[in-house]
């Protein structure tokens, strides 16, 4: 349970107006920091050499200058902390400060934006003592301030880098992403505080920090990122239809299958041999996985590593529940990383009558908005068979 008196003094903080006037300033810019305000050092204890890491952006904004809203889907993670045996990338123009076992990043000041976000070793036994991340996220869950509303349950995010799972919770203003990393031999808790009616960069955030993170013994994985725009190749209408496990639905007429198995179809579009866009199905037959005592939360946690194209998918959002067609779905928005492209959409599984099924539906990083309505095109075109 948080009941930390700095956190309550740090969102009374970041709830008022005006925080900029007076802020300690960063003594290398112009750039001032919310958390300066509350008398906190600024903590470089935990910098390490970032030489030679390269994690993909487009920021236009000038480096003396807050991010701008737009910026925080894909930022400048080119500063290199370490905690617990893990390297973790932030962006360049936070500012680390600390109070006793309790890190804080904090973002420039900027009337767009109030986020912040706060990393610490667990030091609880109970969470500890769990080997599955998972489970260990669920015992979190419980002991969370009573006051926060739980917006998400428990999310697996099982990489070939590190493992974590996170929810999302409401308090009065912020709402917070609340998720652990497993380190050699330990965990830490990672808090994104972030004001919704400002911005919606949690997601993104937690993605890219999965992603920037790798133990010290290991190498940082590669990853690409394309900013540019492939409007003509954006058919977002689904119009050709599909069977999946005992479901039929339609995809947009110029994806076309690029992978076939028992359980798993895989359908793509590519330029120039470059794949841009890509939807995914698995279908699982409750029967033959013996899962009658498996919601769809069960499935929507499985670890899809071997399944998919890419062992990096990423779920980030809080989740949406919903029905189509008698159906129950559940739905967050999901990106995959890859060495050459990284895209961006939506993950959600359906529940027929003898079938879950998983559909990753991901795009061009520049036409998420597009990729997200192909999304909807292919729910509102489920039918049960």
């Amino acid at each position: 349970m948080i009941k930390n008196l700095l956190l309550a003094a740090i969102l009374i903080l970041l709830s008022s107006c005006g925080v900029n006037t007076g802020q300690e300033a960063n003594p290398n810019t112009n750039l001032t920091y919310p958390l300066a305000k509350l008398g906190l050092s600024v903590d470089t204890s935990l910098d390490r050499s970032s030489q030679g890491l390269d994690f993909p952006t487009e920021i236009m904004s000038k480096n003396d200058e807050a991010y701008r809203e737009s910026e925080l889907a894909n930022l400048d993670y080119g500063r290199l902390i370490e905690l617990s045996g893990l390297n973790i990338r932030i962006p360049s123009r936070c500012q680390v400060f600390s109070d006793r076992d309790n890190y804080y990043i904090d973002f420039p000041y900027s009337d767009s934006y109030s986020i912040y976000i706060c990393l610490r070793d667990v030091k609880d036994m109970e969470i500890l003592q769990e080997s599955d991340i998972n489970d260990a996220t669920k015992i979190l869950l419980n002991k969370r301030n009573p006051e926060e509303k739980l917006l998400s349950g428990v999310v697996n995010n099982k990489l070939s880098n590190v493992e974590s799972a996170y929810f999302v919770s409401q308090g009065d203003k912020y709402q917070m992403t609340h998720f652990l990393i497993g380190t050699p031999g330990s965990m830490i808790h990672f808090t994104i505080y972030e004001d919704p009616s400002l911005s919606q960069a949690s997601p993104y955030l937690m993605e890219d920090i999965l992603m920037g993170t790798f133990r010290i013994d290991d190498d940082p994985i590669d990853i690409q990122k394309s900013f540019a725009s492939f409007d003509d190749y954006m058919d977002i209408f689904a119009t050709k239809s599909i069977r999946v496990g005992d479901i039929t639905c339609k995809i947009p007429q110029n994806f076309l299958l690029d992978n076939s198995t028992e359980n798993v179809n895989s359908f793509s579009v590519k330029k120039e041999g470059d794949m841009i866009s890509k939807i995914i199905a698995i279908n699982f037959d409750k029967e033959d996985m013996d899962i009658e005592d498996l919601d769809i939360m069960d499935i929507f946690n499985l670890d899809y590593r071997g399944l998919v194209y890419s062992e990096n998918i990423v779920s980030g959002s809080k989740l949406e529940f919903d029905k189509k067609d008698g159906l129950s779905y559940v739905r967050s928005k999901a990106r995959m990383y890859m060495p050459n492209f990284t895209l961006d959409g939506d993950k959600f599984v359906v529940e027929s009558k003898d079938y879950f099924i998983t559909f990753f539906v991901i795009g061009p990083m520049a036409e998420s908005n597009k990729t997200n309505l192909m999304s909807n095109s292919i729910i509102q075109s489920i039918e049960q068979n």
